[in-house]
């Protein structure tokens, strides 16, 4: 499938137009709250991390995690493995994690029990899209760019097979 052919869910400019209305309540949640720490979940939401980050006024630093799911397939493959975890140090800071799709909620639930272990003051996500069953099974989702349907979203960051991340947009495939 060629790029063109890639129907378009959300255009460059409703994502930054929402992404500017979620990065002003994410700065006033954390103004004076000490250092956050932004979680990226790679790789899929690196994109969304990236501009998030541009923006945040609050004191933060920023680690990844990688999370597999998916092993190439279209929905998700039920087994979950962390394959990076923090770096840094989490125990006592407010923690928000940065996911690019909440699509069944069993990723949010695995790494929303990882880092509970890890006793942190507080966890929030910030989601660039949720699915309607991932908003069910998932912990509550404080910062939600966009509700999708049954759609393989692709485009800024996301992929599938490793292609269609450099789209400017947010497409699914057929």
């Amino acid at each position: 499938m060629k790029q063109d052919d890639i129907p378009v869910l959300f255009s460059s400019r409703q994502i930054y137009e929402r992404l500017d209305e979620l990065v002003q309540l994410i700065n006033h949640d954390y103004e004076g709250r000490g250092k956050l720490l932004v979680i990226c979940i790679l790789h899929g939401s690196f994109h969304f991390s990236t501009d998030l980050v541009r923006k945040i006024t609050a004191d933060f630093t920023l680690d990844f995690m990688e999370i597999s799911s998916y092993k190439g397939e279209k929905s998700p493959s039920g087994k979950i493995e962390l394959v990076r975890d923090l770096q840094q140090e989490a125990k006592g800071r407010d923690v928000l994690v940065i996911e690019d799709i909440v699509d069944s909620g069993a990723t949010l639930n695995f790494i929303y029990e990882h880092l509970k272990k890890l006793e942190p003051k507080s966890i929030e996500t910030a989601a660039l899209l949720v699915k309607a069953e991932g908003k069910k099974k998932a912990p509550p989702i404080r910062y939600s760019g966009f509700e999708v349907g049954d759609h393989f979203a692709v485009g800024y960051g996301m992929d599938y097979e490793g292609k269609y991340r450099d789209l400017p947009y947010i497409g699914y495939i057929k």
